[in-house]
């Protein structure tokens, strides 16, 4: 019976033995998991620093990217209101040649009661309604003088006045008559010649109320 005994403690003992052996294992095993575990948990910080870095520089570069794009929309605005005006410019420069080849092709010569004047059809049609741009305008035929000068029966002293009007689209500063005598008698003028608009102006003048500059065309 002491034998059994001895045989199961033994047993036992080499159970125990076999036991803590297996615990050793597993405690092993579960330290090289935790160092394991600690390396992967370092390996995500260090990707977490990485992204947070990426994130950041591609934020940056992102602003730099928006700014540049600012600038360069900005100095593209500039160049197209450039090429604009510089557009508007040439057009300008185009009807105004336009303009001084008309005159030159459509030169008039007008002898106004003895006084001679250069001037355009251009001018002289300036207002449609005028009595002037129905002469002028085409429609009607109208006899020249031998030197090649329409004769108008009228008072040519001051017809500089009206071609002045004509031409600016109303009176500067440097060219409106400054006499009362001179205003009602251009008045006649400009009532016989039907220039509604100067008829108006030269009215208000020699009403005694303020004069008007007009600027522009019809």
């Amino acid at each position: 019976m002491s034998e059994g005994i001895s045989q199961t403690l033994q047993e036992t003992i080499g159970g125990v033995d076999e036991l803590h052996a297996k615990i050793k294992q597993v405690r092993k095993t579960q330290r090289q998991l935790d160092e394991k575990v600690r390396v992967v948990g370092e390996k995500e910080e260090e990707l977490k620093a990485k992204e947070a870095q990426l994130e950041t520089v591609l934020n940056v570069r992102v602003e730099q990217m928006e700014q540049e794009l600012k600038m360069k929309e900005g100095q593209l605005e500039k160049e197209r209101e450039k090429v604009a005006e510089d557009r508007k410019k040439l057009q300008l420069e185009i009807d105004r040649m336009s303009e001084m080849v008309k005159i030159h092709e459509g030169l008039v010569k007008l002898n106004v009661g003895g006084h001679v004047y250069t001037t355009s059809t251009l001018t002289l049609t300036r207002d449609e309604d005028s009595m002037l741009a129905a002469m002028f305008s085409g429609r009607h035929s109208v006899q020249r003088e031998e030197d090649g000068s329409y004769f108008i029966d009228r008072d040519g002293t001051h017809f500089r006045y009206i071609l002045n009007y004509l031409r600016d689209g109303g009176f500067r500063n440097d060219t409106q008559p400054s006499d009362v005598t001179i205003v009602r008698e251009l008045l006649t003028e400009a009532e016989y010649y039907h220039l509604s608009g100067l008829v108006a102006l030269l009215k208000d003048y020699a009403s005694g109320l303020r004069f008007r500059f007009c600027f522009g065309r019809w």
